[in-house]
C-alpha cells in the first residue's frame, strides 16, 4: 500500500506532458493559429505521408466556403531553410506568403503560386513553386536523372528523340488525395521552377517536381490541465500522511502476557 501511494505521490511531481496535437478540425470555423508539417522523405519524392517536421504556425480562416491557411513570410522562410538545407539562409524580400486553401465540401485543395530565393554568400537557390492541387496528375522522372516533373510516361519518351538524357527514363506518377479529416493529411501534386548557383557556376531552370505539397495540418497542441505545483505538493504530503495513519491502525497488536 505505502509503496503504490509513493509511486502516486512520484508521478504527481513530474512534469506537465502536452496533449498530442489533434488534426485541423475544418468544421470549426473559427480564425486561429494552426500548424503545418512538411513530410521530410528527401531521398524518396514518391514517398507520401511517411515522416513530417515538427510543424510550423500558420493561421485559419475561413471565407465562404473555402478554408485558408496562411503562413506568414517570415515563417515560410525558416520553413525553406529548414527543408532545403545546405546552411542556405533565405534572402530577403524575395518570399512570398505559404497559403493553401481547402474546399470545405469536396476537401480538395490548392495552394497559391509561391517564391523565394536563399544563399550562403557561394551557393544560391531560388524556386516558384506552381499552383499545386491535390486533384492534379503528375510525377518525377527517373532514376537516372534528379526529379525533374512529368504528366506521363509518354511525354518522357517523347522527349528522348531529342534528349538522351531521358530515354530509358521512367515516369512516376505521385498520386494526389484530399484532406484526410482523420489524419490531417493532404497531398498537392505540381511542379517547382528551380535554379541555382555554385561559386560562379549557375544552372537552371529547370521543372522539379514539388515536394512541398505534402502536407499535415494540426491544432495547436495544449497541455494536460493539472494541479498547480504547489496544489500537487500539499496533494502529495496529505496522501503520504494518510498512509502512514493507514498503516499505524493497521499494525498488528502485541499479546498481552501480564
Amino acid at each position: 500500500m505505502r509503496v503504490a501511494v509513493l509511486a502516486c505521490a512520484l508521478g504527481l511531481l513530474q512534469p506537465l506532458s502536452a496533449k498530442a496535437a489533434e488534426p485541423l478540425d475544418l468544421s470549426n470555423l473559427t480564425a486561429r493559429a494552426v500548424r503545418v508539417h512538411f513530410e521530410r522523405s528527401f531521398s524518396d519524392p514518391g514517398a507520401v505521408g511517411q515522416t513530417f517536421d515538427a510543424g510550423w504556425p500558420a493561421a485559419w480562416s475561413v471565407q465562404g466556403n473555402v478554408g485558408r491557411i496562411e503562413m506568414s513570410i517570415s515563417v515560410h522562410e525558416m520553413s525553406r531553410e529548414s527543408l532545403q538545407g545546405l546552411g542556405l539562409t533565405a534572402i530577403p524580400g524575395t518570399f512570398s506568403l505559404y497559403v493553401v486553401e481547402i474546399d470545405l465540401t469536396t476537401l480538395e485543395a490548392t495552394s497559391l503560386a509561391a517564391s523565394g530565393a536563399l544563399s550562403n554568400g557561394t551557393q544560391g537557390f531560388g524556386f516558384s513553386t506552381r499552383v499545386l492541387d491535390t486533384a492534379a496528375v503528375g510525377g518525377f522522372v527517373g532514376p537516372d536523372t534528379g526529379p525533374l516533373f512529368c504528366t506521363s510516361q509518354q511525354q518522357v519518351d517523347d522527349a528522348c528523340l531529342t534528349v538522351p538524357l531521358f530515354c530509358g527514363q521512367t515516369c512516376t506518377l505521385v498520386p494526389g488525395f484530399a484532406y484526410d479529416p482523420l489524419t490531417g493529411t493532404l497531398n498537392l501534386i505540381g511542379s517547382e521552377e528551380q535554379n541555382g548557383c555554385d561559386g560562379a557556376v549557375c544552372f537552371g531552370p529547370f521543372e522539379m517536381f514539388a515536394t512541398t505539397g505534402d502536407l499535415k495540418l494540426t491544432e495547436l497542441a495544449t497541455p494536460v490541465p493539472a494541479a498547480s505545483l504547489p496544489a500537487r505538493a500539499l496533494l502529495v504530503l496529505l496522501l503520504v500522511a494518510g498512509a502512514a495513519l493507514f498503516a499505524t491502525r493497521r499494525a498488528p497488536r502485541r499479546a498481552d502476557c501480564s
